[in-house]
């Protein structure tokens, strides 16, 4: 191969200047320095890895990427270097054969759509490129050592200009129908990354159970790294991948950008594949399922919910009617297209409440500034906090973003929210609690929800955290719901993905309340005549659970304000006095259902609501119906599950002890055989005076 001038343009200059990372000033050091240290310290973190020594791998871990942000690696441009939609990124060490296959398939893509990094974890030049490279848009980056996968994918994190870059393994191939696949699905959901299938370029080995884990598209976390594509700007925030990571970087960075983005933002594309081969023999595939096994303890190690995040896409969304809804809704809304297309887009107001929330402060900023619908105005009332706060928020908050910060005096929660009510002038009001994240789309999608329903006076979406995918009262909604039949069987819609119109709320909150203060407001709201709302399928927030907030430390305060505005819709139906019932409990989850006869119990007092609700001719009456009957529906499966499971713990049980009895009575069996036989000894060798009386245990032994 022709000898290259490596160079670094000033576009990618400015690449590696952003994002926080600092390039060097000297280009005669370019590729040089920081190279010995990054080499020292993998080798050191790798050693620690062997041995579980985990705190240690994760302290170079951090010190490998201080040192890659002060690393520019040398680059060669090809082509008119400006920025493109989509960067498709490949790593390689070594020259394979495989590559003129794949640089011929990369480079014959759309140039206008795509720009092309080839990276070189080696001295020597890896990269052969064809002459018609030049046509494209293509980077070669040499880092003139091995600085390990997850080193030179964050380099190309560091240099793409696409919205979503796309890493290909360089000894896989992946046709260009499948990188359009790949692409065409992150597009349609707005996803934060989308893997793909994998099949195995050689036959008679057998497929780890990753590579292809079903036929249907399904939310998953990124768990092949060599066909995947990200959300450019979402890896950036949350650091790219971890550098010491050599299996399960790309399931380590799902659940770092977990809360960001939230579990439909993680998909898996059957349509979009690639060859590869997991190893080339059984031992070598051992090895390097020991090392997955051996990373996936260290990624647990150093992150609290990494299990939680992955038990919850393993166990919680396959077949789950409640995730296949939110998809769907996540899709309905991209597809809806831009809003007020041609107007000037009046600002969302983001409602805020603070006290001692310091903690919270840089992710709440992170996701405001993520929003892709950036017209947002932020009122934040801070309640007398004393850690800072309201320093810190000046600190995060980007300067474009508009706010008004108002301080509280600690007027309770209540008296904060009253505070920020009057101090609302928006049309639209989202409320956004300051220790949840908002998803990127949840202000873009709040005004097309408006404009979808303009009869709305409140919207609710719906908010997960890190063990279960979607959080609401149940019966969790599947489409669209009238708020006024939620509110029959609990809080009608989640406060932390809450949003309403501010013409149309004239309530204030109670400030004689200290827990359930939402859920009183919302319920004194939507009884309010002609106030109309709806909860849609849709996830909106990560939800933010620890010990300071007020569902931890006031549970039953708010289970009995919550059952006793329930009682009090139910009584204005059936016209009764507003009383707090077992039949209620039980209806609303407050209290389980553990048998066919509470079941009925229930069934027969829901019948009346609905029978009631069709008497008074109620707008909605159809609609609870339906909803009431699929809740019961649901109970009443459960409850089937729960016995078929007891009955067969039983029936286990049953068999274990007779299978005891069986190996009792055999023992028993062997040890009268081994007793007569002794007796037969004895009897053909002793006098004729023993043999009758043997004679006759032997035959009650034999059972005669």
């Amino acid at each position: 191969m022709a000898a290259h001038s490596y160079c670094i343009s000033e576009r990618s200059r400015n690449l590696l200047n952003c994002q926080g990372y600092v390039s060097a000033n000297d280009e005669s050091s370019l590729g040089g320095r920081g190279s010995s240290e990054i080499e020292t310290l993998l080798r050191g973190a790798t050693a620690h890895l062997s041995k579980h020594e985990f705190s240690s791998a994760q302290m170079i871990s951090e010190q490998i990427r201080v040192a890659t942000d002060r690393f520019d690696p040398e680059i060669r441009v090809q082509g008119d270097n400006q920025p493109r939609p989509y960067t498709i990124a490949v790593v390689a060490h070594v020259a394979r054969d495989e590559h003129h296959r794949l640089v011929n398939t990369l480079i014959n893509l759309n140039c206008e759509r795509f720009e092309i990094i080839f990276l070189e974890n080696a001295m020597d030049d890896i990269w052969v490129l064809p002459i018609e490279a030049a046509s494209s848009n293509v980077t070669v980056a040499r880092l003139k050592f091995n600085a390990g996968i997850g080193v030179a994918r964050n380099l190309a994190l560091r240099l793409a200009s696409g919205e979503g870059i796309i890493f290909i393994d360089d000894d896989g191939h992946a046709s260009a129908a499948s990188i359009e696949s790949l692409i065409s699905t992150f597009e349609v959901y707005k996803a934060a990354a989308v893997r793909g299938r994998v099949v195995l370029k050689t036959s008679g080995l057998e497929p780890p159970a990753h590579y292809a884990p079903g036929t249907d598209l399904r939310q998953h976390y990124c768990d092949i790294e060599g066909f995947a594509v990200w959300r450019t700007a979402s890896a950036r925030r949350v650091g790219g991948f971890d550098p010491i990571l050599y299996g399960h970087e790309g399931v380590d960075l799902t659940a770092r950008m977990f809360p960001f983005e939230g579990p439909d933002a993680f998909l898996y594309e059957p349509s979009a594949v690639l060859e590869h081969d997991f190893s080339r023999d059984t031992a070598g595939a051992e090895m390097k399922h020991e090392r997955h096994r051996r990373l996936r303890k260290y990624c647990g190690f150093k992150a609290e919910h990494f299990d939680d995040v992955l038990r919850l896409f393993e166990s919680q969304i396959h077949r789950n009617p409640v995730a296949r809804a939110t998809l769907f809704q996540r899709k309905w809304f991209v597809a809806d297209g831009p809003t007020q297309v041609g107007k000037a887009k009046a600002p969302v107001g983001i409602l805020t409440t603070c006290y001692n929330g310091g903690a919270f402060i840089p992710d709440f900023a992170a996701a405001l500034a993520a929003q892709t619908d950036d017209a947002i105005e932020l009122i934040f009332v801070d309640d007398g906090s004393d850690d800072g706060s309201v320093e810190m928020l000046d600190r995060y908050l980007p300067p474009s973003i508009s706010r008004r910060v108002i301080e509280g005096g600690r007027l309770g929660r209540s008296g904060a929210l009253n505070l920020i009510l009057d101090a609302a002038t928006t049309e639209l009001c989202m409320i956004a609690d300051v220790d949840d994240i908002m998803f990127p789309y949840r202000t873009a999608w709040t005004r097309k929800a408006y404009e979808a329903f303009p009869d709305a006076d409140m919207i609710g979406f719906m908010i997960c955290d890190y063990n279960l995918h979607s959080r609401a009262s149940r019966p969790l909604p599947v489409r669209r719901t009238n708020l006024q039949v939620r509110k029959l069987l609990g809080m009608p819609a989640p406060f932390p993905a809450f949003s309403f119109k501010r013409a149309s709320i004239t309530e204030q909150f109670d400030v004689g309340m200290t827990a359930g203060i939402d859920c009183d407001w919302l319920f004194r709201s939507l009884n309010r005549g002609g106030c109309q709302g709806y909860i849609l399928p849709l996830l909106a927030a990560f939800y933010r659970t620890h010990n300071g907030q007020i569902t931890t430390t006031s549970r039953e305060t708010q289970r009995a304000v919550a059952l006793q505005n329930i009682a009090e819709c139910h009584a204005s139906i059936l016209g009764t006095e507003p009383k707090v019932t077992l039949e209620i409990e039980m209806l609303t989850g407050w209290t389980p259902i553990r048998s066919g006869q509470a079941f009925w119990q229930v069934n027969d007092y829901a019948v009346s609501l609905m029978e009631a609700m069709a008497d008074k001719e109620l707008p909605w009456a159809d609609e609870a119906a339906i909803e009431i009957t699929r809740h019961l529906d649901a109970v009443r499966l459960l409850i089937a599950r729960n016995d078929s499971k007891a009955t067969a713990k039983a029936a286990e049980e049953a068999q274990s002890l007779l299978t005891q009895k069986v190996s009792t009575i055999a023992e028993v069996s062997a040890r009268c055989a081994e007793i007569e036989t002794e007796i037969e000894r004895v009897m053909s060798s002793n006098s004729m005076k023993i043999t009758a009386p043997l004679r006759a245990l032997a035959r009650i032994i034999r059972g005669e």
